[in-house]
């Protein structure tokens, strides 16, 4: 039985240790995917945490755009910083990075190539 144990606990660290290799090499190599989006809605959600210095709450905007590809009827959720929020017009098609479910950058390209 203690056997088992010691298997079972190697499984468990070797997993977390795996998964957090992948997550490192994710976030350092992985430079996102080029796609054509149409914007349906955006919205800004608050969410309420702790300030930098731990000592009150306050709430942070989170800013997020459902969308789908031009293919597809599939409605996606983004998530995306304050200034690319600004840019973004809902019923438009735009060309933008997606990385991690996130909006990274709109490319400023006039020709688009499917990849």
């Amino acid at each position: 039985m203690h056997d088992l144990s010691q298997i079972i606990q190697t499984i468990i660290v070797i997993l977390i240790i795996g998964s957090f290799i992948t997550f490192l090499c994710l976030e350092l190599f992985y430079k996102g995917r080029k796609k054509q989006i149409i914007v349906i809605k955006k919205r800004i959600t608050e969410h309420q945490g702790l300030n930098t210095n731990r000592s009150k709450i306050t709430s942070v905007p989170h800013f997020t755009v459902d969308c789908k590809y031009p293919d597809s009827d599939k409605i996606k959720t983004f998530g995306c910083q304050s200034d690319i929020y600004n840019e973004l017009k809902e019923g438009k098609k735009i060309i933008v990075i997606v990385r991690l479910n996130q909006i990274i950058t709109i490319c400023r390209e006039k020709a688009y190539r499917k990849r």
